[in-house]
């Protein structure tokens, strides 16, 4: 019975100092680290069948479709459609990689120097932080299909 009051007042002590460290050294954080903090969510959603697909249907949404974000903020992708996998693919504006960081699945293409991610099945997510203000269009892809099924735009002000 010792041994266990004296761990309780070894643990409560430890979190007495934890806790007087933390508010005697709060972090600051200026309005640029604060907008890097910042991530904002693209839903991906749709229900595929061959037959929509084959039709070349718009039976992907993009929620939301045009997206304004401050400088030094990160998006990130999420596929909620249900059937082929997808992709999502920045064509024109600036070029990626040298306006954007922390590419999260996706990769540089030589003939367009901008992102494009791999066929992502349901659930997967992608991700970018855009570090220069201006327009990012991007088209989203089947997996079998050369047309975009979707078109989106990221404002960064």
């Amino acid at each position: 019975m010792k041994k266990v009051k004296f761990l309780v007042a070894s643990i409560v002590v430890m979190l007495f100092f934890i806790a007087s460290f933390i508010v005697a050294n709060p972090g600051t954080v200026n309005a640029v680290e604060q907008a890097k903090d910042q991530c904002f969510v693209v839903s991906l959603n749709g229900n595929i069948s061959p037959q929509s697909a084959a039709k070349m249907d718009q039976v992907i949404t993009i929620t939301p479709q045009y997206m304004n974000v401050p400088v030094g903020s990160c998006v990130v992708w999420v596929n909620w459609v249900r059937g082929p996998e997808i992709s999502t693919s920045f064509k024109e504006g600036k070029t990626c990689a040298a306006t954007t960081k922390s590419a999260v699945g996706y990769s540089i293409t030589p003939e367009t120097g901008c992102f494009i991610t791999d066929f992502l099945p349901e659930g997967a997510t992608s991700s970018l932080r855009f570090m220069e203000a201006g327009d990012y269009k991007y088209d989203i892809y089947v997996k079998g299909r050369k047309a975009p099924l979707a078109s989106g735009k990221i404002t960064v002000k």
